[in-house]
């Protein structure tokens, strides 16, 4: 563990002692004299030394000084070429930004994702890209820059003790959370879509299972998921499929609309009947004139109590369907549903079935696009307006969209593409990196 009081040798407006006088005064920045200010616990770096005091910890042709714009006042910085890693544990709340050093080349193709504790803030990939500002409360926390390339990524992070510091440190009213069983630095790549549209949306998203097996969806999405519900401090939890799916909705939108169902689970719905090709299974999903029919796992929000609740029913359907013993409406079904019983889409549209849970038959929060016209010129069945797109047949404005099944290929990157640069238009910046957010 190093003491980075006693690492940085210079540039002591730098320095983690200098943080003292800019501290927010209270209970907090009283105890400074007991605690150090900041630690850093371990740090694996693909190029060079982690860099202290305004170094880079290497050497380019642009020198070895850390160049960056605009520093926060009080601010140090840390040089960590990506691909990296760094824990640390702060005793003080830290507003926390990445950059790319003014020193680097630009490489378009291999953008630099960097990610606190799993949550994607921000991607940069040319000299002086600046990620959001975020905050973070006391604590460990793990700071990583994921790149599939380690050329010209000289990542330098920015902290600055948090002039407000009882932002970061409520939990929020609802959580956005997907899993990412991705190697560690491919998973924020993979995400990094979601997580830019969540950001700009002043969201983050808690994110589960990076650097782990995923095994088979009721494993991961149920069983897993349902552990890692019961951790969160949240009072809704929204659900999303990580690496194809976007918000086009901010969450005072998405809340009012889950609050007029007036229930405690809304799962997403979509045209086609996935994973079992069944006539009379297909037919036992009641019809809606817009043919929204058949549930999709990939989207689902919900109270905490509520999703708890269906997170254990669908956990007890799955081991009563491997056991042979299925009771109530799915005894009915057990010759379709054994075969099925890893599959989470499955499960939960059993549980429909059921009524046990409620279906968004009109597209209100989510839209999945597998089904529907995909074309974003002539398109028959959504309008695109001004950064949203409008479902014609219901009249709905979905806040989130799902690229399941064909559509993933055809529209995950050209459709956010159209809605990022709506909104940069929108907000009259170049991009988003300049908006706060809270981890």
């Amino acid at each position: 563990m190093h003491d980075l009081q006693q690492a940085i040798q210079s540039q002591e407006s730098q320095t983690l002692a200098g943080l003292a006088p800019h501290l927010p005064p209270g209970p907090v920045s009283s105890a400074r004299h007991t605690r150090e200010p900041l630690q850093i616990i371990s740090a694996e770096l693909a190029h060079g030394q982690l860099g202290l005091g305004g170094k880079l910890g290497y050497s380019t042709v642009g020198g070895d000084q850390v160049v960056v714009s605009d520093l926060e006042p009080g601010a140090i910085t840390l040089s960590a070429h990506a691909p990296s890693e760094l824990l640390i544990r702060t005793a003080y709340p830290l507003a926390v930004r990445g950059v790319l050093n003014g020193t680097a080349a630009a490489r378009p193709w291999f953008p630099a994702t960097f990610v606190i504790d799993e949550h994607p803030i921000g991607q940069v990939q040319g000299p002086f890209d600046s990620t959001a500002l975020v905050f973070i409360p006391p604590g460990d926390h793990c700071l990583r820059v994921a790149s599939r390339s380690h050329e010209e990524r000289q990542t330098v992070w920015i902290l600055a003790p948090s002039q407000q510091p009882a932002r970061g440190l409520q939990p929020p009213k609802l959580r956005i959370v997907t899993i990412a069983s991705y190697p560690a630095n491919e998973a924020a790549e993979v995400l990094w879509p979601l997580a830019e549209s969540a950001q700009y949306f002043g969201q983050f998203l808690s994110v589960m299972g990076v650097g782990t097996a995923y095994g088979n969806h009721a494993a991961a999405k149920i069983r897993r998921l349902l552990a890692y519900v019961k951790t969160l401090d949240a009072e809704y939890i929204l659900f999303t499929d990580g690496k194809d799916s976007v918000l086009i909705g901010g969450v005072e939108e998405i809340l009012a609309k889950f609050l007029d169902f007036h229930t405690d689970f809304v799962i997403s719905m979509e045209r086609g009947c996935w994973p079992v090709f069944d006539d009379a299974w297909r037919d036992a999903f009641p019809r809606n004139t817009d043919g929204w029919n058949f549930p999709n796992a990939g989207g689902w929000i919900g109270t905490k109590a509520g999703v708890i609740r269906v997170l254990e029913r669908a956990s007890e359907l799955q081991r009563t369907l491997v056991s042979g013993e299925p009771s109530g409406p799915a005894d009915k079904w057990r010759h379709l549903l054994a075969p099925l019983h890893q599959d989470d889409q499955a499960l939960l549209q059993m549980l429909y079935l059921e009524g046990r849970i409620v279906g968004d038959l009109r597209c209100r929060i989510f839209t999945n696009v597998a089904m529907a016209d995909r074309r974003m010129a002539g398109n028959t069945e959504y309008t695109f307006s001004e950064g949203r797109i409008r479902l014609d047949s219901t009249g709905e404005w979905p806040a989130i969209l799902h690229f399941s099944g064909p559509s993933f290929v055809e529209c995950r990157d050209r459709w956010p593409a159209y809605f990022r640069v709506s909104r940069s238009k929108r907000s009259n910046q170049a991009n988003s990196y300049g908006l706060c957010g809270q981890i």
